[in-house]
């Protein structure tokens, strides 16, 4: 198992979770119908960066994700806290080691002011409804 290539591969998830759940990635309460397309980025997030009280400040490097999921700086920032975590726990590491070999690769798209996130579990769609 390689670490670094573990975290390379499963960074595009937390990317997708934080773009669907914002800065809810981290909080404890868990929205059902983004679980299936999501799910592991949202656990890995957790796993790194614990959960947050509502209210309580998100990580800056995931917070550069939401802000911006597309920009390369934030994701690489992101993908070295995800390599840190990995290397911290071995268990944690041969664990998403094993997801990765069973899981196809996902896919993230933007568009003006949406985002779509593909998944072996199904497509998720998130508009930004813009100033109100």
């Amino acid at each position: 198992m390689d670490v670094v290539q573990v975290a390379e591969q499963v960074t595009p998830w937390v990317v997708s979770a934080a773009g669907a759940y914002g800065a809810a990635v981290l909080a404890g309460a868990q929205d059902q119908a983004a679980e299936a397309t999501v799910g592991w980025g949202r656990r890995i997030a957790l796993r790194v960066f614990g959960v947050r009280a509502d209210g309580e400040e998100t990580p800056e490097v995931l917070a550069d994700v939401i802000a911006d999921p597309q920009n390369a700086d934030g994701v690489a920032a992101l993908r070295k806290a995800i390599r840190k975590a990995l290397l911290a726990d071995p268990e944690f590491a041969a664990e998403l080691s094993a997801v990765v070999d069973s899981k196809t690769e996902l896919t993230f798209n933007s568009y003006d002011q949406s985002r779509q996130f593909n998944a072996p579990g199904g497509t998720i769609n998130v508009n930004d409804p813009g100033p109100s």
